[in-house]
């Protein structure tokens, strides 16, 4: 394409040919989920400057659209993430040397981004969890909400869970006690892939929640491979359905969980590397990066050990049962099925430890 024509590429153009290639880039790839948020933030855009051309987009047509967003009541955050993506788009036109053809200096007092205050980030309190476990109106749905507050695993983890999976699924391991994770779900779809490169990870167990999956493998004939988590074709759950379950119990969405098990963790003295170790965070500091105490196994395991960790009631789950599957996949052996666990003083640890950016 020569300068002439670059010239004439509108928003509209460029943000398809920006939207494509985010799809297929190998650098830093993004989530489906993530992809899916930009492909509306596009379409949000396209009607207000969709036929504009990028040579035009500058600080004063970014503070029209700013402006016009604003009166449109849009909430601070997603002003200042849809004019992101105007910066992110007008910056992918680049010459066959990979050099940007339209620079911009953008002038963020000019353009008067409306500030992002400090963001709702609901936490359950056990309370919360305990009524959502109560109130459930199934075996699977009260024990999807003791293994989101118990291990802290995003949604899209959850639901990838197998029964003894393969080394590149997202499997839940009788025998270990754990969840490793290397898959999730998307559009009830599994995909080979984590949210970070921390996301690939194992999530020591508290020896009574994974009594309590391992009782429910074997009441609903859960089999070996299987999703944890089924639909009635066998594959995953989906998160659609998941989501109008939560939204009757008046739960702000499945995040909360999330933050009310990091929360846990803290209160109890957990050390921060395991914390961020189980919950998929990447360290924030080189020092972070040089410790290796979340590869410690052992202090990790004496920690999920720890009586009281999970602050919640598990569940019965024995009274509702389905018909096993009929297909011919090897059942879980009931030798690997977790015995009930019970406190001891060998429990105790051997040692105690005390974007939203501006986008150029």
């Amino acid at each position: 394409m020569n300068s002439e024509a670059k010239d004439g590429v509108t928003f509209r153009d460029q943000s398809e040919k920006w939207l494509a290639d985010l799809a297929v880039r190998k650098r830093k790839p993004i989530a489906p989920s993530t992809l899916r948020v930009f492909n509306s933030y596009v379409r949000r855009l396209t009607p207000v400057i969709g036929e504009t051309k990028l040579t035009e987009i500058n600080n004063g047509i970014v503070r029209n659209l700013v402006q016009q967003l604003d009166a449109e009541k849009l909430s601070p955050k997603t002003i200042n993430e849809l004019v992101a993506v105007v910066k992110q788009v007008v910056g992918s036109l680049v010459d066959k040397d990979g050099n940007k053809v339209h620079q911009r200096e953008w002038n963020h007092a000019f353009i008067d981004l409306p500030v992002v205050s400090a963001q709702k980030q609901p936490c359950l309190s056990a309370k919360d969890v305990d009524r959502c476990i109560k109130n459930a109106a199934s075996d699977q749905e009260k024990l999807f909400y003791a293994v989101l507050a118990g291990s802290g695993l995003r949604v899209a983890e959850a639901l990838a869970i197998h029964t003894s999976g393969r080394d590149d699924q997202t499997s839940w391991n009788p025998l270990s006690q754990s969840i490793d994770v290397h898959s999730s779900v998307f559009n009830g779809r599994e995909l080979a892939r984590v949210k970070t490169a921390a996301g690939k990870r194992t999530i020591d167990l508290d020896p009574q929640l994974s009594a309590l999956i391992a009782n429910y493998v074997q009441s609903h004939g859960i089999q070996k491979g299987d999703y944890l988590f089924q639909s009635r074709n066998h594959g995953p759950m989906h998160q659609k359905t998941a989501r109008e379950r939560l939204a009757k119990h008046g739960i702000p969405g499945f995040h909360s969980f999330r933050r009310y098990r990091i929360t846990r963790l803290r209160e109890f003295g957990v050390p921060e590397d395991i914390v961020r170790y189980w919950v998929g965070h990447e360290g924030q500091s080189i020092t972070d990066r040089y410790s290796k105490l979340g590869e410690n196994a052992e202090l990790r395991r004496e920690w999920a050990c720890r009586p009281g960790l999970l602050g919640f009631d598990l569940p019965d789950i024995s009274e509702q049962r389905r018909t096993a599957s009929r297909r011919t996949v090897e059942p879980i052996s009931l030798t690997e099925k977790v015995a009930r666990y019970e406190a001891t003083d060998d429990d105790l640890p051997l040692s105690l430890f005390a974007e939203q950016s501006e986008h150029s």
